[in-house]
């Protein structure tokens, strides 16, 4: 499992090295020794996801930091990481992983592909932060296909991210990791929209 990290790349944070070569990424984090106590190791990346949306809501609500925005999003989205860690844990059980690492690891290493969202949110941010009139450039950019292009990028990318988790973060063959990721998906992102599809919330949003 180990693969030495060039040391041109130890300088970049584990997001973006996972983010621009997934595969090679995963393969040299998780053959990195780590020592961080388990609990820590569990939650420091989901609440990270958490903080992320906060600090997106905060700055594209408002342009600044908002210690309320940040609390609420937090506790509005808190059901997020916390189901895709429910979701992992079955995932766990059903493919076991070859290499030898804890269940808080393997949790640590999954949200750490969370790099394309990071890097859509981050976009997102600097056209309300940077562009003149924010209304007319959101219009234009999904007038012209940009916005749903970019969200459409970073969901596929994501999913790549997700197979390569599977197969060089957790060791498992090409066949596994597919069928991982796509019970992954269809687990999660999956029931989401379903809900929001039986109780007709995104129907109205689509007309």
């Amino acid at each position: 499992m180990a693969s030495e990290t060039p040391v041109s790349a130890r300088w970049l944070s584990d997001e973006a090295r996972i983010l621009f070569r997934p595969y090679r990424g995963y393969q040299q984090v998780a053959g990195e020794p780590i020592d961080v106590a388990p609990t820590v190791l569990a939650l420091r990346r989901p609440l990270m996801t958490l903080l992320a949306i906060g600090w997106f809501v905060s700055m594209t609500a408002a342009g600044r930091l908002v210690a309320w925005h940040l609390g609420f999003a937090a506790f509005f989205w808190g059901f997020l990481p916390v189901y895709q860690m429910i979701v992992l844990t079955a995932l766990f059980a059903f493919f076991p992983s070859p290499y030898a690492l804890s269940w808080s690891r393997r949790v640590d290493l999954y949200f750490s592909g969370n790099g394309a969202w990071y890097l859509f949110m981050s976009a997102l941010v600097a056209v309300c932060l940077f562009a003149p009139n924010v209304y007319t450039a959101m219009s234009a950019l999904l007038r012209y296909g940009v916005l749903p292009g970019a969200l459409l990028c970073a969901f596929i990318w994501s999913i790549v991210v997700s197979h390569a988790f599977f197969r060089r973060g957790c060791g498992l063959s090409r066949g596994r990791a597919a069928l991982a990721t796509l019970l992954n998906y269809l687990l999660w992102p999956g029931l989401i929209v379903g809900y929001y599809l039986l109780t007709n919330q995104l129907q109205p949003l689509m007309r």
